[in-house]
């Protein structure tokens, strides 16, 4: 029979792990944060380069980060929906920028200009960011963009439930260590 020393170690040693792997977790759902990416965002982005308006490229990242990890309209728009609401906001965005009296207007080329004031930019959000992506992708997002930030989506939602399941499981057993095996147990995990 094994010892109640060994049981200890091995019950800390699969609370460690399941630890690592809710701390790594902790750790990439503080960088899913709102609140992360509008730090981000004001603290790293190139505004002196940026074609966009300091707070419209905040904005557009934000809305990039709830395409990324959130449903973003997906269950009632389904794929192609979440990408078109999406691009609206990355074309109102640019409108703003792109206007006269902007001080970011003077940096859009007249090539992107004539996409955002094209007369079927408001008929189809999604084409036109195409094309103005295809101008530069310091415009818009192109569709390989979107691709990833939709593979990224689908890694995310389909991970949540078993990293839950790794938290539920590294309490469970620093419970059972701590009862069971005492302090030193659950401070050896």
């Amino acid at each position: 029979m094994i010892g109640n020393k060994t049981q200890g170690s091995v019950v800390s040693a699969i609370a460690a792990v399941f630890l690592g792997v809710t701390f790594a977790i902790c750790g990439f759902a503080v960088c899913c944060l709102p609140q992360t990416t509008d730090m981000l965002s004001q603290r790293t982005s190139a505004f002196e380069l940026s074609p966009y308006e300091p707070t419209s490229l905040t904005a557009v990242a934000n809305e990039v980060r709830d395409f990324t990890v959130e449903d973003y309209g997906r269950a009632d728009l389904g794929e192609e929906g979440a990408r078109d609401a999406l691009a609206e906001v990355v074309l109102d965005a640019a409108r703003a920028s792109c206007a006269e009296g902007s001080p970011t207007a003077e940096r859009w080329s007249a090539a992107a200009r004539a996409v955002v004031e094209s007369p079927s930019a408001d008929a189809d959000a999604a084409p036109t960011m195409r094309a103005l992506a295809s101008v530069s992708q310091a415009y818009a997002l192109d569709d390989e963009a979107l691709d990833h930030l939709t593979d990224v989506y689908n890694v995310v939602n389909r991970v949540t439930w078993p990293f839950l399941g790794a938290a539920v499981i590294a309490a469970f057993c620093l419970m059972v260590a701590l009862r069971q095996f005492g302090t030193r147990a659950a401070g050896r995990a």
